[in-house]
This record gives structure tokens, sequence and C-alpha cells, in this order.
């Protein structure tokens, strides 16, 4: 029931990290008046206050399931290693992100330097980091670039709901020039990360945290597919033919389900499984 609890729990706290964090650092990058409006700034304030939330409880969680008992390792294990980091990263990264600031540039850099300290949690705490420090920074940069993702989705439905047509046009393109990059980075640092954690001399190769591994990656593709066609077939149509603005807020809405997907997937697989869980060659025989 605790590891059932800690997986929801994990899947809400990556929504609210990821939305927290992706919402300013696409704002800075889409640079669109609408994209700074009121209910932009709900996003992320909300995400922000579930991130600390969510963590705290994570953490709560996380005492539970390793005995709840007031000693000195189970509470070292929880607040002075990686989760610890992670927790206090998170939770200041928030905290920046809730602080009052101006519309100026300066303003987006705060907010952006908020996002940053958040997705660094990333490097203290997860298989990744488990695996060495370079792991770490790479699962880093493969989160912000998520992040950016995910902030970019959830403004974009925005402005495809209040902004007028042209501006519509023009935050889409650059969205998808930016997206070109920021899917060469999700592809690099993911299979880096696939080839850290990933022993392919084992036998069997197959083990359940590779089937889990391969269903995160389907739901991946299948983002990456509806996002490949958003920029070849939408975006150019968008241009010329604004009323598909709602056809474009439909497939948003779709991406974000998918996305949603990858999420609970991650959340099951770094809950019930590990890596180092896959027996050893030599163990295997």
């Amino acid at each position: 029931m605790l590891d059932a609890f800690a997986a929801i729990i994990k899947t809400l706290l990556y929504g609210a990290l990821l939305s927290a964090a992706g919402t300013p650092l696409a704002a800075v990058s889409l640079r669109s008046p609408a994209l700074v409006g009121a209910r932009a700034s709900r996003v992320m304030r909300l995400a922000a206050v579930l991130t600390i939330a969510l963590s705290a409880i994570g953490s709560i969680v996380l005492f539970a399931r390793l005995g709840g008992e007031f000693d000195a390792p189970t509470l070292g294990a929880v607040f002075a290693s990686g989760p610890g980091a992670a927790l206090a990263l998170q939770v200041a990264g928030a905290m920046l992100l809730l602080t009052p600031v101006s519309d100026d540039t300066s303003g987006a850099l705060w907010l952006a330097s908020g996002a940053l300290v958040v997705t660094a949690s990333v490097a203290f705490n997860g298989h990744a980091s488990a695996a060495s420090m370079a792991a770490g920074i790479v699962a880093m940069i493969h989160v912000t670039a998520i992040a950016w993702w995910i902030g970019s989705l959830w403004l974009l439905r925005y402005v495809c709901q209040s902004a007028p047509p042209e501006e519509v046009a023009a935050v889409v393109k650059r969205f998808s020039k930016h997206a070109v990059l920021i899917v060469a980075v999700l592809v690099a640092t993911g299979s880096g990360l696939i080839w850290t954690l990933i022993d392919f001399s084992k036998t069997p190769l197959m083990q359940p945290y590779e089937w889990m591994l391969v269903l995160k990656l389907v739901f991946v593709a299948l983002a990456l597919l509806i996002a490949t066609y958003n920029k070849v077939r939408l975006t150019p149509w968008l241009a010329t033919h604004p009323p598909t603005s709602q056809l474009l807020r439909m497939t948003i809405a779709v991406e974000m389900g998918v996305i949603a997907c990858v999420l609970i997937v991650t959340a099951v697989l770094t809950t019930y499984f590990a890596p180092e869980m896959a027996p050893t060659p030599e163990a295997a025989s």
C-alpha cells in the first residue's frame, strides 16, 4: 500500500515540478506578452505550491517506507542524503518561483533561475544520480528539457484560447523552432541515461526494469510523433488558417495526456524497480 501511495505522490510531484519549472523557462524563450498574463502566472504558482506540498509528503512516505523509526540511519536516509538534497532544492526553487517579481527581464531571469534550482534536484536523487554524478547532471539536463516542453504546452494551450490569431501563429512558430533543439537534447540525454543505467551484457537482457523502460519509451515516441505532426502539418497551416488553432488545442491536450502516461510509468519505474535489481550474468549462471 505504501509503495502504491508513493508512486501516486511521485506522479503528482513530477507533474507539478515540471509544470512549475517549465512555465517560466518557456515564457522566457517564447517571448510572448500573452504568456506573462495572470492565468499563466497562476499555473506556475499553483504548480510551485503543489511541488512544496508533494515534496514534503513524499519525504514522509519515504520515511514510512524505510520503517518509520526516528533513528539516525532512517532520518539520515531521508534528510541527509540524496532525497534530502532533492527535497531542499525542490522547496527552495519553488519558493523562488513564488516570490513577487517585476515583468521585466530581471524578473524573468529570476524565475528562470528558480526553475533551474528545481530541476537541479534530479541530479541528487534517482537512478541516474545513484550511478554517478555525471549521470545525475545528464538527468538534470534531460528533465530541464522536459520541463520546458511541458511548460510550453501549458502556455501554448493558453495562447490558443486567448490570443489573437497572429499572436498564436507567431508563438507557435517560435515554439517549433526551439522544439527542434529540445528534441535533440532529449534524445541525446535520454540515450546517454539508458546506456548508463542498462547493462547490455547481462543475460537475459529484458528484466522487469527494461520492460517498464520500453513502455515508457513507447509513450515518449508517441508524444514525439504528435509533436512532429504539429510542426510539419499544423504549424504551417496555422499561419494561413487561424481557425485551426482549435485543432492545435486538441492535439496539445492529447500530447499532454500522453506525457502524463510517461510520468505515471516513470513513477512506477522508480518506485518498484531499479536497474540493479536485474541479475548479473554471474548470478544468472
